[in-house]
């Protein structure tokens, strides 16, 4: 069985953390580690502000949508914008030598997931992102509520 979850939020960096709550409780339910939990989070937050910073240049009205796909072994992740086309050639990691304040986004991205993948829209952008959870057992865990 596929559950599917559709949000949108507007671009702006204070509603980041929607998708950030969002994320957190989604992986609670399905009984993923804090450890996952964190990352997931970290990689989610780092898409969206990407798209903020890269796709619409600035915050905006413009929308963020991200679908959350839960399968049975893993997790699907889809962030599609609907702002300017980012060369996708281009869409890489830092070289960790040359550290700088900011711009590791797309290194804890790949770090992260178990798949990453761009793809130009008609209009914007959809990073595709996927990771097995834990046990590769996602969903079909025993709840422990204390």
């Amino acid at each position: 069985m596929v559950s599917e979850l559709i949000l949108k939020i507007p671009a702006y960096y204070k509603y980041v953390k929607i998708f950030k709550d969002l994320i957190e409780d989604i992986l609670e339910l399905n009984g993923i580690s804090k450890d996952e939990i964190y990352e997931v989070k970290l990689a989610i937050a780092e898409a969206a502000v990407n798209v903020i910073k890269h796709s619409y240049c600035c915050e905006c009205d413009k929308e963020i949508e991200l679908t959350i796909e839960i399968n049975e072994k893993s997790m699907v992740f889809m962030m599609r914008d609907f702002g300017e086309k980012v060369d996708i050639r281009e869409i890489k990691s830092r070289d960790l030598d040359n550290f700088k304040e900011n711009g590791l986004g797309v290194y804890i991205i790949k770090s992260v997931m178990d798949s990453v993948e761009y793809q130009h829209m008609k209009k914007g952008t959809l990073l595709t992102m996927s990771k097995v959870m834990g046990d590769g057992s996602c969903g079909n865990r025993e709840q422990h509520r204390d």
